[in-house]
């Protein structure tokens, strides 16, 4: 059992040390019709952590009050993620600002844009959300190196988990997002997929909706 507990836990460090679609499947590659955002407000915490990972942390101009890496203490904040203070975003002139879509934030896409923002929507609800997203940071950011070596550094550290994992038996767990109201995760998260990995069955599985953004 502590093995098994020391293997999730091992998953989901890789996942929290690797940062963690794009809103359109079939992403516009920038090819010089804009220059590389220099000034970047992330609004989406995984989506910082993707920039970190990257190298890239020094392109952010503001944090949100859920950012707490050491790296962004020196930077104002914004306030919250789903409802940031539009003036104070303003106020550090990003070229670019990375926020949430249409269904976790209503409204704030079309509030930044109407303030002359340019926007990138970033998904992170499954894996296959963040991998997207992180193609798509290479290309915004013009830095497809360095997306392609992290991605290679994910699967390389989900591999070698899973495989530690393989032969054993299934420990049933239950996932903490949030306590008052509380919250887990449901199937097809990537949380839920770092516990499949990590050798785990995630008891709120069934659920039909995604229980994290």
């Amino acid at each position: 059992m502590i093995f098994r507990r020391h293997t999730i836990a091992m998953a989901m460090a890789l996942w929290i040390a690797s940062g963690a679609a794009a809103q359109e499947a079939g992403l516009h590659v920038r090819a010089g019709l804009n220059a590389a955002p220099t000034r970047i407000v992330s609004l989406v915490p995984s989506a910082t952590d993707l920039l970190i990972a990257l190298g890239e942390a020094d392109r952010l101009v503001a944090r949100t009050r859920y950012d707490r890496d050491s790296l962004l203490r020196r930077l104002p904040s914004v306030g919250g993620t789903i409802d940031p203070n539009i003036e104070a975003v303003l106020a550090v002139r990003p070229d670019l600002v990375l926020t949430w879509d249409e269904s976790a934030a209503p409204g704030l896409r079309q509030r930044l844009q109407r303030a002359g923002l340019r926007t990138v929507v970033v998904l992170a609800t499954t894996l296959a959300d963040v991998r997207s997203t992180i193609h798509r940071l290479g290309i915004e950011l013009d830095t497809p190196r360095k997306a392609d070596s992290l991605l290679r550094r994910i699967q390389s550290g989900l591999d070698s988990v899973q495989a530690l994992s393989e032969h054993r038996a299934k420990v049933r767990v239950f996932y903490l997002v949030w306590s008052r109201p509380l919250i887990t995760t449901a199937g097809g998260t990537f949380i839920d997929s770092l516990i499949a990995v990590a050798g785990g069955v995630n008891v709120f599985g069934d659920l039909q909706r995604p229980g994290l953004r």
